[in-house]
């Protein structure tokens, strides 16, 4: 034991450095930004590539315009998304109509907990707002989860 001598520890640094500081290259199936691609070999509808690029370039549009988002905006946003899933509005990108309870219930289900985690703290318009978005989804999932023929409209 007394022959032990510390020699310490060495440091190895295995880092790989970018040549020319270029970005990384993409990992194998791993698609960069804007490069084109080979149409989708999904079933017809599941890849509509115009309805993408019409859609991101909304939201783009949406993004630049500087909009501040306020709690009744987000409620809104919230209240058009479950009107979507229970199939009472068309989407906006698209125009279809189509009923899934399941997204509904669960934009509802987000409209509560909001109204539970910020009970106290809204202005009597918030609240009206938020109780009368409640009621009128509550009713159209009701009558349209008991319908008889509740399959996917498309």
């Amino acid at each position: 034991m007394a022959d032990k001598t510390d020699k310490g520890f060495t440091v190895v640094d295995r880092r790989i450095e970018a040549e020319d500081d270029k970005p990384e290259e993409p990992k194998s199936g791993a698609i960069p930004l804007g490069e084109k691609t080979a149409p989708c070999e999904q079933p017809a509808g599941a890849c509509d590539r115009e309805a993408v690029a019409e859609a991101r370039e909304a939201y783009q549009d949406r993004a630049e315009a500087d909009t501040p988002i306020t709690f009744p905006s987000f409620l809104l946003s919230l209240h058009a998304s479950a009107l979507i899933h229970l199939g009472l509005i068309p989407e906006p990108v698209g125009g279809k109509k189509v009923l899934d309870l399941g997204l509904a219930r669960q934009n509802i289900g987000l409209l509560e907990m909001l109204q539970d985690k910020t009970e106290g703290r809204r202005t009597p318009e918030e609240n009206n707002l938020l109780e009368n978005i409640l009621y009128e989804l509550r009713l159209a999932y009701v009558q349209i989860a008991n319908q008889p023929d509740k399959g996917e409209k498309k």
